[in-house]
């Protein structure tokens, strides 16, 4: 796993343990501070050991059932990678020179059975391809600024759900003893990384369009960086 996944995972631990930390603070009594005293040096320092090793598999954890949500939302048509249509997969099929029709490669999708999950999935499959294919071979800058968009866009997500996930051992433990300011505070940031969840995959999915439209437009080169030739 890259470096950089790999910080991309640790963010939604934090969330989640922060807001567990804060609602036991909010909620404790006398008695767990002097518990919390007792603790020696060693044992405190393996607790926060055991915490830190187990945020990367924990933050795994979250990602996964993030995206299975996600990917629930195929069964209705809408795909949380890409906002490309089957038109324009029609569009772009040529210029994929692909030996084999859009109803074959379908076809080839064996499983699910539903045709509309299936759609989805290539048109998931073709975003795919024409972004880091067709368009940004030559392109590192527009290919690093559509990765740290949409990287935004599943953290904020995975974020959102360690948030909710907190919510169920709060709820368990401390219920009604957690104070209305906290609940408050969690909505704000919820709403938040929300709104930042929607805004990088707007932006993200207008970019794919715009470079879609090049494609469409007969600029089916790649785009090139560097210096301007001047014209004799």
């Amino acid at each position: 796993m890259d470096p950089a996944r790999q910080i991309r995972l640790l963010i939604a631990p934090f969330f989640f343990f922060i807001s567990i930390s804060s609602a036991w603070f909010f909620t404790c009594v006398p008695q767990h501070w002097e518990m919390l005293k007792q603790l020696s040096g060693t044992h405190l320092g393996t607790l926060i050991a055991a915490a830190l090793a187990s945020s990367l598999p924990f933050g795994f954890m979250i990602s996964s059932t993030t995206i299975c949500c996600l990917k629930v939302a195929r069964l209705w048509g809408w795909n949380y990678e890409t906002d490309m249509t089957m038109d324009d997969v029609r569009t772009l099929w040529p210029l994929l020179e692909m030996t084999i029709t859009i109803e074959q490669a379908l076809s080839s999708m064996r499983c699910p059975t539903v045709r509309r999950v299936r759609e989805s999935r290539l048109r998931a499959f073709v975003s795919v391809t024409v972004d880091h294919h067709l368009l940004f071979e030559n392109a590192k800058g527009i290919q690093e600024w559509m990765t740290r968009s949409y990287s935004a866009y599943v953290v904020s997500l995975n974020s959102i759900f360690a948030l909710l996930l907190s919510l169920v051992p709060i709820s368990l433990r401390w219920g009604s003893r957690v104070p209305l300011s906290w609940w408050l505070a969690v909505v704000i940031v919820t709403g938040a990384l929300l709104w930042g969840a929607v805004t990088a995959r707007n932006d993200t999915m207008r970019m794919q369009r715009l470079q879609r439209m090049r494609l469409r437009s007969g600029e089916a080169q790649p785009l090139q960086f560097g210096p301007v030739k001047e014209t004799q």
